[in-house]
């Protein structure tokens, strides 16, 4: 997908849809920053791309989260970490790499 997405914007490098592409699969790839990239050039693009403005959301909800949860972690705030890691497996239920980690991250 990785391959294809770069193979599209070479083409056409300002098709909001290709960069959408390219982004998903630097998402599904766990690449959240370079994903997000890719979903903020595509709104420049086109503004009003529902599809990039969820993408965007999505990646953003997904990292604010996860900081939030380590974070408990970290300071041994252990119900507080098992709760946010809950609400961030929430986010995106289908994300299935992303979340396993997040499920070992749940279970220490």
């Amino acid at each position: 997908a990785g391959t294809i997405g770069s193979a599209l914007l070479a083409i056409d490098a300002q098709n909001p849809e290709f960069l959408y592409l390219r982004g998903k699969a630097l998402y599904y790839l766990g690449n959240f920053p370079q994903s997000l990239k890719f979903f903020q050039e595509a709104l420049r693009c086109d503004p009003d791309n529902k599809s990039n403005r969820l993408a965007l959301k999505i990646v953003k909800s997904l990292e604010e989260k996860k900081s939030a949860a380590n974070a408990a972690f970290s300071g041994k705030r252990f119900t507080d970490a098992v709760e946010a890691y809950s609400e961030l497996l929430a986010v995106d239920p289908i994300n299935d790499p992303f979340n396993a980690t997040i499920y070992c991250n749940r279970a220490a």
